[in-house]
């Protein structure tokens, strides 16, 4: 059997000064500017920008100075070798070399193939829910999500990025326990927000704001029982003590009687 394989070697050319830098992408993905920048340089406009390698491809994650590339405008584009990327007046290559493959005499002998696993998870929307759940459930970066949150509030909101973003370094298995009982209330949520809406929905709200508000009516009565009661019996000690204490005739006739 014949067997070859070949290596990409990926990087950023990008003028500084007068030199021409060289910036390998060794790594699955390569902030420039932000926070943690992976490369910072004179000259970045505010805001943040992701190299992804696999696939390669630009992302705009944050800031508003817009993105192009090969004069085409995006906040999001696959790369390919020899394109031409500006962020305002930051510009750079993005090269890509493929290795001749190698090809190497392997002898194999013929054994059945073993049953594929079902793949875990759901791609993309899978991944941004999880992301989701991994925020409310507070394991997610306080910083991260801060960010996040103000490029929500910006108008430039990446759900993509976000997901990898939020997901990246939190070990926690598709099956884990904490997402299973989120995503179960989540799934309740769904089937349920139809019945929220329209005609019923409407009553079904005024039927909850019924029973609500009966119960506060049952509460503050009982409320004003029980001072009431109180008041009494603080009346008939006082009387007691102080037969001409006087409060009412109607009172003092039933006390009287008692």
């Amino acid at each position: 059997m014949t067997y070859s394989c070949g290596m990409a070697d990926q990087w950023l050319e990008l003028k500084d000064g007068s030199e021409t830098r060289r910036i390998p992408l060794a790594g699955a993905l390569t902030k420039i500017g932000g926070a943690s920048p992976d490369v910072s340089m004179e000259g970045l406009p505010a805001g943040e920008l992701h190299i992804w390698s696999d696939p390669p491809k630009v992302v705009l994650v944050a800031g508003g100075v817009g993105l192009s590339v090969n004069g085409s405008e995006a906040r999001e584009a696959l790369l390919a070798d020899g394109d031409q990327v500006r962020w305002g007046g930051f510009r750079f290559l993005f090269r890509r070399e493929v290795a001749a493959p190698v090809l190497e005499e392997i002898d194999v002998q013929a054994v059945p193939e073993p049953a594929r696993p079902a793949p875990v998870g759901g791609g993309a929307a899978w991944e941004r829910v999880r992301a989701g759940m991994i925020v409310e459930l507070g394991l997610a970066d306080k910083a991260l999500v801060r960010t996040w949150q103000d490029s929500v509030i910006r108008g430039d909101f990446a759900p993509d990025a976000c997901a990898g973003d939020l997901s990246r370094g939190i070990d926690v298995d598709h099956d884990d326990p904490r997402l299973i009982e989120r995503s179960g209330r989540l799934l309740r949520d769904f089937l349920m927000a139809s019945t929220m809406s329209g005609a019923g929905g409407a009553r079904r709200k005024v039927r909850q704001a019924g029973k609500k508000g009966a119960a506060i009516i049952v509460s503050q009565l009982f409320v004003l029982l029980v001072y009431t009661l109180i008041i009494l019996v603080v009346m008939a000690l006082l009387h007691a003590k102080w037969p001409e204490t006087f409060f009412d005739p109607l009172f003092d006739k039933l006390f009287q009687g008692s």
